[in-house]
């Protein structure tokens, strides 16, 4: 018995499976239809050339984010760095050392 109720689930899923094909097929011109009678025309697919120019695009504009953020992050990290070090005190006044050792070019 549970055989039979098992193929009547097969036969009703496959049933259901055709008449969704037969909707499909039957309603499938209505929309050339409806852009034939409004006077629109579906996009054209881009050619090769224009996919590779908008690519292109994009990664430029994508690597000058990248950069503009890093070079930011950079300046950021040096001025929090200048910040915590320590100040030390300069003098305008020349040091003048002396070595007992005479120098030597050659």
């Amino acid at each position: 018995m549970n055989n039979h109720f098992h193929d009547s689930l097969y036969y009703l899923k496959r049933a259901g499976q055709h008449a969704k094909l037969g909707v499909e097929a039957h309603l499938s011109p209505i929309p050339e239809r409806v852009r034939r009678a409004v006077g629109s025309e579906p996009a054209p697919e881009p050619t090769r050339l224009e996919s590779v120019r908008e690519r292109v695009t994009e990664f430029r504009v994508n690597a000058g984010n990248r950069s503009r953020a890093t070079s930011n992050a950079a300046r950021t990290r040096a001025s929090t760095e200048r910040t915590d070090e320590p100040t030390t005190e300069r003098t305008d006044e020349p040091t003048t050392e002396r070595t007992d050792e005479p120098t030597t070019e050659r």
